[in-house]
């Protein structure tokens, strides 16, 4: 269970920073790097999603 959680704490910091990136490129108008950045957070919402899908199975089975 450990390792499910160390992977969360790093996905949160991931998706925290992602997001401030995100807003960071729209105030300065680099698009080039906002639609990077976008493609980094959808990519990490995923793998959230992923996560929480495999606890829940995980503590389902117990």
């Amino acid at each position: 269970m450990t390792k499910y959680f160390l992977y969360n704490v790093f996905l949160n910091i991931a998706l925290i920073l992602m997001g401030l990136a995100v807003w960071a490129a729209y105030s300065s108008a680099d698009y080039s790097i906002l639609a990077i950045t976008v493609v980094i957070l959808a990519i990490l919402c995923w793998l959230k999603y992923r996560l929480l899908k495999q606890v829940r199975q995980f503590t389902k089975d117990k």
